[in-house]
């Protein structure tokens, strides 16, 4: 079943433009068309702006629970980082990160939104598992299917930075 769902995603045909997958109020996603794929494993990169820990988990919600292709990846991990003012007017750096069970790959989504210096910004990276262990190569992937969307939002001035 999990080859059946593998091959089903690879015969997706790859284009090099960026979409959005659904816009709901204030949450639009941007999906990558460019999914890199590894010994049958693919990796896809999404992102939105956010700017509150509810809509952090409104977006990744809307995203899994609307698109029946990304509900059946082997995992859907994240890292989000935005700012925020507190009531006394002082501003703070809000981040985390989820694995989804893939153990150290949120941490290195949160690494790459902090060495960029990222705000305002959720990055989930979905996976489809491809029956053969990448190793350490996985966490390449991931970041770098997450860095090369954020590049191309940024290029076309999706996102800007602060």
């Amino acid at each position: 079943e999990g080859l059946n769902k593998e091959n089903e995603v690879i015969k997706h045909k790859i284009s090099l433009d960026l979409h959005e997958t659904k816009k709901d109020d204030d949450i639009t996603w941007i999906t990558s068309d460019k999914t890199l794929i590894d010994r049958k494993s693919v990796f896809q990169a999404h992102c939105c702006a956010v700017s509150s820990s509810d809509m952090v988990n409104r977006a990744v919600n809307q995203l899994i629970v609307r698109n029946s292709k990304i509900q059946r990846a082997t995992h859907n991990m994240f890292a989000y980082r935005f700012s925020a003012v507190k009531e006394d007017g002082r501003e703070i750096l809000i981040h985390d990160n989820d694995d989804d069970g893939e153990d150290g790959a949120g941490s290195r989504l949160a690494q790459l939104l902090e060495s960029r210096k990222e705000d305002g910004i959720l990055v989930l990276v979905s996976r489809w598992y491809g029956g053969v262990h990448l190793g350490p190569k996985r966490f390449a992937h991931i970041v770098n299917v997450a860095r090369d969307l954020l590049n191309d939002c940024h290029e076309k001035g999706i996102f800007t930075k602060q």
